[in-house]
Parts: C-alpha cells; structure tokens; sequence
C-alpha cells in the first residue's frame, strides 16, 4: 500500500495540513453533512490548515477548505483513513456504523453522534468525543481534537486498540456460538 504522505500528496494535502475525514454525501441530512459543512466553514477561519476530505463529498458547496473524493472503492478506503488526522460522524441516526469502527482501526480521533451502536463502540473521553444529541457542540468538539494535539494521538491510540479488541471479542463470541452447535 501506498505511504500516507504519497496518499496525501495524491489529494493535494500539504505535511502542514489537518484533514478531517467525512464519509456521506452533501445532501444527506441523516449523516448530518450541513452541521459538518458550516462547522468547517466556520473552523477553517480559524485554522487556515484545516480540510474536509469528503467521501464521496457529493452534493457539498465548493469552498476552499473542502477536498470531495468522489467515489472510492472500498478496498481503497484504509488509505484514505491513514491520509486523514481525525473523523467526523455527524449522524443523527445510524446502525452498526462501520466507518466509526473503521477510523478506529486506523487510529484516529473521532468525533461522533451518540446514535445507533456508536455510544457501544467509542467510550467518551477515552477512544473518542461523543457530541450532545443536538450537535450543538459539533464545532467546541472538532476544535478541541484541532488544537490539542496530545488528545487526538491519545484517543486515536485508544481508539485503534479498542477497535482490536472488538474484532477479537467479535470472533470470540462466534467461535463460541459454533461450538455450543456442534457439542
């Protein structure tokens, strides 16, 4: 596989740059893309460094901070989390959010709406942020993961071991199920 640096370079993204991942598409109210667009807009005259890397990214504005990737086969998809330095799940309503677990595994600081599994999978404060129900709090949350650099490497350390224990205790569970059904 590709190197994140030859991944970020591939999108544009200078060493200096601060990519926030966002899985959905623009016109999507469910995944909550609007609250994530003007979060960034307004993040971005913050923090000139910042980016949105949306995949697809379709149906979002034009703006200088936002990167869409258009569509991404999902074997591909590993490079694009090792290129980003921290996810965004804005949802307001979600099952067994795959993307979350997917960030997990690839270590980085997540902020995410406690809806459908989520709140199972991100413990707040130690694998990640969970926002209020209103997202009220969306930008206050990407601000703090933008600014502190100790909390992201420490929540996304967090959250790539927790992903690990996961997939164990996953198939822990079903080598267990198979064997009460066969003794």
């Amino acid at each position: 596989g590709e190197s994140r640096r030859e991944i970020r370079q591939k999108l544009g993204f200078g060493p200096e740059e601060l990519v926030v991942l966002f899985v959905g598409r623009g016109e999507d109210k469910v995944k909550g893309a609007r609250q994530v667009a003007a979060a960034l807009e307004e993040l971005a005259r913050r923090y000139p460094s910042l980016r949105l890397l949306a995949i697809p990214g379709t149906g979002f504005q034009p703006a200088p901070w936002l990167c869409r990737a258009g569509q991404v086969p999902h074997q591909q998809m590993a490079g694009y989390y090792r290129a980003a330095d921290l996810f965004v799940n804005a949802s307001f309503s979600e099952g067994m959010p795959l993307t979350v677990i997917e960030a997990m595994h690839a270590g980085l600081a997540i902020v995410a709406a406690p809806v459908g599994g989520i709140p199972e999978v991100i413990r707040a404060e130690q694998t990640g942020l969970l926002l209020r129900r209103d997202h009220r709090d969306l930008v206050s949350q990407l601000d703090r993961l933008i600014r502190e650099d100790a909390l992201r490497q420490k929540l996304g350390k967090a959250a790539r071991q927790a992903a690990e224990e996961l997939s164990w205790d996953h198939l822990a569970r079903q080598t267990v199920e198979v064997y009460r059904r066969l003794f």
